[in-house]
């Protein structure tokens, strides 16, 4: 089952995150849109000791998402069109040294280029912009970062719905699953440990479909090295867990 945000409760989440210090970066999720309502941020990534410092992905009314990258609030941005309410789509974001990018279902246009140093990133915010709150309406899902730029066979893999532990486990830093399923209501970073707090509680509904998780007893050895590129799931490595249909 999947946590259900709102922005009149507000309903979020909020905790530390594995620090970032340089670049590439990517960051990856499964959102639900359930509203089209002023600006709603989907995630925020910023400095504890400046909230100038940040990267955060909103969803913009009517089919806009935005990614914006700030170095003291001066930064870069990135649109793209295509966002589908009522309906499960994954989004993308990439960061390297000269360009961001941004994937909402599969399409993004071409890379945005930016001179942005990148700050000490170190505090994560899910359903909410902690600086000005903004907060999100739907179901968000299966969100990882990695320290590399993921190749266009990765991306399409997440888009498929494999799980990121299965998706250059190697370079893979964050992963939290957002399904409640540490028993707490705490969300736990399956790499780091990091904890997500949440705020608020709007209940729960039905999660991503289809999902394909890492098979009983297939335990890769998970390191923030970096490593080659290509296809990154083995055959057999997965399997449809219908646990998590609707």
């Amino acid at each position: 089952m999947s946590r259900v945000f709102e922005s009149t409760t507000p309903t979020y989440l909020s905790g530390s995150f594995a620090p970032v210090t340089t670049l590439p970066l990517t960051i990856a999720c499964w959102a639900y849109r359930t509203t089209e309502t002023g600006s709603q941020t989907i995630w925020t990534i910023d400095d504890s000791g400046n909230a100038g410092n940040n990267i955060y992905v909103v969803s913009q009314g009517s089919g806009d998402g935005d990614v914006n990258f700030n170095d003291n609030w001066t930064g870069t941005s990135d649109s793209e069109v295509g966002w589908t309410i009522n309906a499960w789509v994954p989004i993308i974001v990439t960061i390297t040294s000269s360009e961001i990018s941004l994937w909402i279902d599969g399409t993004n246009t071409a890379p945005v280029s930016h001179t942005v140093s990148i700050p000490t990133l170190n505090q994560f915010a899910v359903a909410q912009w902690p600086a000005l709150g903004n907060d999100f309406d739907g179901r968000l899902e299966h969100i990882a970062a990695w320290n590399i730029e993921l190749s266009d066979d990765n991306i399409a893999e997440f888009g498929a719905g494999f799980s990121p532990l299965l998706i250059r486990p190697d370079a893979l830093q964050y992963y939290c699953e957002c399904m409640g399923n540490s028993g707490s209501g705490v969300e736990i970073d399956l790499v780091g440990g990091n904890a997500l707090t949440p705020s608020g509680d709007s209940g729960w509904a039905a999660g991503v479909q289809p999902f394909y998780s890492p098979c009983s007893g297939w335990s890769p050895s998970i390191s923030p090295a970096g490593g080659g590129g290509g296809l990154s799931i083995p055959i057999a490595a997965y399997h449809y867990n219908h646990s998590l249909a609707v």
